[in-house]
């Protein structure tokens, strides 16, 4: 509300006598009739047109500030929403994106876990055939061994079981290094 004071051509005593008649803002005295300003001392015809007319521009002016400050605010609401929902909808990407992420995560450890599985029962399984052939091999070694030890118990004309060799041969009093006695 604009006092009347603010309106061109209203002076401090014309404003005075204006609140007196019940016109104290420049919206009251926009909306006044001609009739009413013209009884009022100071204001006569010539003068009252113009008095309404700067009040009406004041008004209309005032109206459309408030109307324009109002259209104003409720952008500025609007953006402010329209903010918030962006920020909404970046955070939910985040968020979604981290999502994907572990869930891709997660698939890589699971096959990680299913591979070493498999290599863990292909060792297993390995082992299991291994021991079997490692066996083998030892009973074979031992074969081998007991075969070389025929044939040098051959050579050696000792056929006493464990007793193969120079000490042997020592106590037989054959070659060999004679003991210190």
């Amino acid at each position: 509300m604009t006092p009347v004071s603010k309106v061109r051509g209203v002076g401090p005593a014309l404003a005075r006598s204006l609140a007196e008649n019940g016109f104290e803002t420049a919206e009251q005295l926009s909306r006044a009739e001609l009739a009413q300003l013209t009884g009022i001392s100071g204001i006569g015809t010539t003068r009252a047109p113009r008095i309404m007319a700067a009040a009406q521009e004041i008004s209309v002016g005032a109206m459309n500030g408030t109307k324009a400050k109002a259209e104003r605010a409720q952008a500025e609401a609007q953006r402010a929403r329209d903010a918030e929902v962006a920020a909404q909808e970046a955070k939910m990407a985040r968020i979604k994106a981290k999502a994907r992420k572990a869930k891709k995560r997660i698939r890589e450890l699971e096959d990680q876990i299913e591979q070493a599985k498999l290599k863990a029962s292909k060792k297993d399984k390995g082992e299991k055939s291994g021991s079997k052939k490692s066996k083998t091999k030892k009973d074979d070694a031992k074969k081998d061994k007991a075969k070389s030890d025929k044939s040098k118990k051959g050579k050696s004309g000792n056929d006493k079981p464990g007793k193969t060799g120079k000490k042997a041969d020592a106590k037989k009093g054959g070659k060999g290094k004679k003991s210190k006695k």
